[in-house]
Parts: C-alpha cells; structure tokens; sequence
C-alpha cells in the first residue's frame, strides 16, 4: 500500500535497435571498424549527431514523454472506503471478511427491482426518535421558537480563557460513515538510523506494493527502514475542515479500547511540535473532544502530504467516536471553516502539487459497506455513466451550490428569487437578524457532505416534508402516496440539471426481516448557521449512493471550486476494478487485534498494516 521503486532484482527492459531484424542475427562488422561504429552510435543515442533544432525537438519529446507517463502514473488512486454503520460492528467485519474471501453480495431483490435502502434497526429506531422528537416539539411549541435539538447545533467561535481555542461545530449525523486507510509519520527501524536523505521522501507508493523500503548508509553497513508510524482509518467528510486523530496521550475509555489504533508521536521521525502550545475544544451536540496541535507527514496511495497540521485527540467525553475502528476524522471542506487557524489538508495537496487534478470523489455502494471508493484526481470512468455535469461552489464555506428548485411530486417545496414562507420565519431558531436577512434573501442552497447520512432540511422545511412524506409499511407505498422527489441545479454552462429520487431511494427500512416493516423518509432536521443559510439542504450519502460526487478544487481559488455530479455505474464489472485497484490495501483487521480470513496463503491486509501495530 505504502511502498514504491521496482524490485532490484526485476529484469531492466532492453529494446532493440529501431531498424534492426528481430529473428535473424546481427552481421558481425569488421574489426577496424567497431571502434567508429559504437562512436557513431553513442553519438546518434547522444543526439550529437543532429542539427540544434532538431536535438531541441527531440528533448522537447522526451520531456513531453516524461510528463505524460509522471501524469498517467498518478492519475488513478483509489482508497477502497468501509461503511461504518454505528452500532452495527458485527455487520462491518461480516461485510469485510466476505470482500477480503472475494465472496459478492445480492445487489437486488428476489423480484429483480431495488428495494428501499436497509439500515440496522438501532439506525431506524435513532431515525424514527429524531422524526418523533423535532415534530413533537413543533406541535406543542415553545415561547420564541423552537427549541434546536443537540444534533442542529449551529458553528460559532471564540478564543476562550486560560489560552483555550473553543469552537462549537454541527454534529455530524453519525449514523454512518465512511473510513479509509491513512498512513501517518514516519518510524525508523532500527530506532536510532540514520536513513538516506531520499528516505525522507518515502511512501510515494502504489496499491499493492510493500510498505517498507530499505535505505543504506554510505557505508552500506546498516539497514534503515522506514514505513508509517501509524495505519489508522479516518472519517473522509466533505462538511468539515480540520484532521483530529486519536493519540496515545487519550487516556478516557474509548482510547484505550484495545481494538483501537492510536497515533505516538514520541516514534514518528517526522512529527513537529507547534510553537502554540494551547489547547482546542471542539464542542459537538452531544460530546467534545480536546486536544493540541502538531504538524506530521500523511501517506496515501502513490503520494504523502508533508507538514499537515493536525489535531491530536487528548480527550473525548460523548459517543462522537465510539466506534473503534475510526481513528479520525479527515475533513476535506474549505479554510474558511478551519479551526485554530490550521491550514486544511486539501490545500496542502493543491500547494504540493502532488495530484494529476485538485479533486477527489466518492463512489458509494448502496449494497456492500466494503464496496466503496475514494478518487483522489481523475475519476475512474467504469465508475458512472454519461458526462460529468458541474455546478459552481457559490458559499465556499461548505461544498455549497445554488439550489433552483426542490419538488417532491408536483408541488415545489423551494425555489430561488422566491420570497421566504412566513412558515420558514415562524420556525426560525431564535430569529436572529442574520437568520431574518437569510430567509429575506432566500437562496436556496445544495451542501454536498460525505459526512451526513440522510438528506437534511432546516425549521419549516423539515416539516413540510415529513408531512408529505410519511413514515408507513414499506409493502403499501405507492407513487401517489410517495412521488419522486427532485433537486434542480443550474450547471456551469447555465443548463438546468433535476436529480430524482423515488420512494425506493428515499425511503430507509430496518434489517429487521421479522414482521411488517416500516419505512421511514431518510430525512433530518439540521439547521445550517444563518449566514451560510439560504435556506440549504445537505446532500448527504443518500444522494451520493445514487449518484458518483466530484469536489473540484480546479487551480486552488476558491472561486474556481465545483462539484461534479454523475450517475453512478453499480455491479459486477465495478466490484472487479475496485478489487483490482486496491488489492492489498489495509483493512480494519490490521492492527485492531482481529484476524483477518484464511486466503489461501496470500496477504490481504498489506504489510503497510505493520505500522498501525507497531
């Protein structure tokens, strides 16, 4: 996963002469006139021989040549994700060992037609709470609005006492989420070598390829290895910014759960201590975690980011990650969103130049939690059909565009230009001026975020919804009771793009096959802060099981910044490529205390996975 270079003893290519036979044997000269022969040829391999213009074109070729291949080389990484359905480990691990054995997974009904998306019942029973708890609260009121649940909190910050930076972000709707393997600093083995100085440049890797590559002195008397201090699968969402991990200085229960990886920085070579020693706070609706900041190396496929600031996780009070398997949380939104002032790990990229492109896209399995993808650069076109249509990034606080139109059925919900409903001020938490000049101003907006798991509306949106589509047994939907619902975009060219959903897609129904089942709109109430507001909707992973998502960060400018939308291609041929690209790549059994299935005598967790135990 974290290794690269050729294996020394793999045989080097030789080419024969351009116009020389391949079959017959090469006429011997005579020997006077060898020594003016390879004179001859050495000068022509040299260019020597060539008119100025003509060696300038030639070089001009090779560099062109160079380029291309350097692009092709990097132009396809891929991180295979895991779908991390919280209070279901059981699932995840089944759904892992059956991808590392190679077995498939029914893609369809026994009647041959998708069925509503299937989620463990303790993620039904969490939605169907949310559902009850927000309309109830709406149906008795409170005096000057309604009360914001826990999980609606909106972002503020603030310097706080005793050199303590504080920041309230929105909870993210950890039903489930997406993790992939990020190799973290650097271990030296032997402790105290001394690697190459090219050594410091390691882990430039391809999937598949060894971990560890040897360095030797000048002397070439002492091995040197250098791999990543830490394997550890992160949380990759589009609706935050900084990068926290869990650290070996956590001492609350869910850091020493045996199960889980954490990062030392006493064994990364490259680890940095930032001059700011003071700590941050980031408070959820229903946690916080704290920790200090430092700047370390982070590995991934075929390139590494140096000096990445990053948060390390000293404390957690709540269930924010209570799943042992996540050892982070990646956030690849804007720097505008950015805590402490850290510089986000996406520009870093962009700065580095490590990438053929300045993107990255999802590609989310809506029937194996193991079967999903992360692009980092060009898109894998196997993976959706048609073009992809891009639509520009108006709020680059989230990966937010302009929101046309939202329908569900006949009957539009929310358009642009419009003035607010009377219904959506009513609602308004608090009714704050910025809140009133939002709802005033009322452009809507579509928030891309891999960290949601539904779709999401604000105070008076949401309830129009749920009262359009209500909860009711999955076997007596129909299209009158359920139509489709739709977002229209405006691309870049000015076209006009409508993304339906049916019941089908819309609708969540519990893994509980005993009895009559529910199904339940995938819908949340989330309150987006009022200056990012227009109102908006998130596009969570409902919308990106359907459709391949693309964040387009272009050269850099934020004003450049798109999101590209495709159909997603789903089966066989798709499974196969994805199994293809990541062969090797570490899984949740490395490092975890797990075992991974007997395969046959060959390695399916990859021996990058060897840092993540040491």
């Amino acid at each position: 996963f974290l290794g690269f270079s050729r294996p020394h003893d793999a045989p080097a290519l030789v080419r024969p002469a351009r116009n020389s036979p391949r079959a017959a044997p090469t006429p011997r000269a005579p020997y006077l006139m060898r020594p003016l022969l390879l004179a001859a040829l050495a000068a022509s391999a040299a260019g020597a021989l060539l008119p100025a213009t003509d060696r300038g074109r030639l070089q001009a070729g090779r560099q062109r040549r160079l380029q291309a291949n350097k692009a092709a080389s990097w132009a396809q990484v891929v991180v295979r994700l895991l779908r991390v359905d919280l209070g279901d480990r059981a699932s995840l691990l089944e759904a892992e060992r059956r991808w590392l054995s190679g077995e498939g997974v029914e893609a369809a009904s026994p009647l041959g037609r998708r069925r509503q998306r299937r989620l463990p019942q303790v993620q039904v029973e969490r939605l169907r709470r949310h559902h009850e708890a927000t309309l109830l609260q709406v149906s008795h009121g409170e005096e000057g609005g309604v009360r914001v649940p826990p999980f609606a909190s909106t972002l503020e910050r603030g310097r706080g006492a005793h050199g303590i930076h504080e920041a309230v972000v929105p909870l993210k709707q950890l039903s489930s989420q997406y993790v992939g393997p990020v190799g973290i600093g650097t271990q030296l083995f032997p402790e105290h070598c001394t690697p190459h100085a090219e050594g410091q440049a390691l882990l430039a890797s391809g999937v598949g390829a060894s971990a560890t590559r040897l360095h030797r002195k000048q002397n070439r008397s002492v091995t040197c290895q250098t791999r990543p201090q830490a394997m550890m699968q992160l949380i990759h969402d589009t609706g935050s910014t900084n990068l926290w991990l869990f650290s070996k200085e956590c001492s609350d229960p869910p850091c020493l759960d045996k199960r889980r990886v954490v990062y030392d920085k006493s064994k990364s070579a490259s680890f940095v201590q930032l001059e700011d020693t003071s700590s941050t706070t980031i408070t959820f609706g229903t946690g916080k975690i704290v920790g200090d900041f430092g700047k370390e190396d982070f590995h991934f496929p075929k390139y590494s980011v140096r000096g990445q600031q990053f948060g390390m996780i000293k404390s957690v009070e709540g269930t924010v990650f209570e799943q042992p398997d996540i050892g982070g949380i990646l956030g690849l939104s804007f720097r505008e969103m950015s805590a402490n002032g850290a510089t986000p790990l996406f520009d870093n990229i962009v700065e580095q130049g490590v990438l053929a492109k300045n993107s990255f896209a999802f590609y989310m399995s809506p029937d194996n939690p193991s079967g999903n993808a992360l692009f980092w650069g060009p898109v894998d076109r196997r993976f959706y059909e048609g073009d992809m249509q891009y639509f520009h990034v108006s709020d680059p606080y989230y990966w937010s565009v302009d929101l046309e139109r939202f329908k569900i059925g006949r009957e539009t919900l929310l358009a642009s230009g419009a003035a607010g409903p009377s219904s959506f001020l009513g609602h308004a938490p608090n009714a704050t001026a910025g809140g009133l000049r939002a709802a005033l101003r009322f452009e809507p907006k579509a928030i891309f975020d891999s960290g949601t798991t539904y779709f999401t509306a604000g105070d008076g949106l949401f309830e129009r919804v749920m009262a359009k589509l209500p909860a009711m047994a999955c076997d007596s939907m129909t299209k009158e009771s359920h139509p489709d619902i739709a977002f229209r975009l405006i691309d870049t060219s000015g076209r006009k793009a409508d993304f339906v959903f049916n019941h089908d897609e819309y609708m969540v129904r519990s893994d509980d096959t005993s009895g009559a089942e529910e199904c339940r709109p995938a819908f949340m109430r989330i309150n987006v802060p009022a200056e990012h507001d227009g109102p908006s909707l998130l596009m969570g992973q409902t919308f990106n099981l359907k459709y391949l998502v693309e964040y387009d960060r272009g050269d850099g400018d934020n004003r450049h910044a798109q999101v590209g939308v495709a159909l997603a291609r789903h089966g066989p041929e798709q499974e196969a490529a994805l199994r293809a690209a990541t062969e090797g790549q570490p899984s949740v059994f490395a490092g975890g205390g797990l075992e991974p299935p007997a395969t046959g005598g060959k390695s399916i967790v990859g021996r990058a996975a060897v840092g993540a135990a040491a």
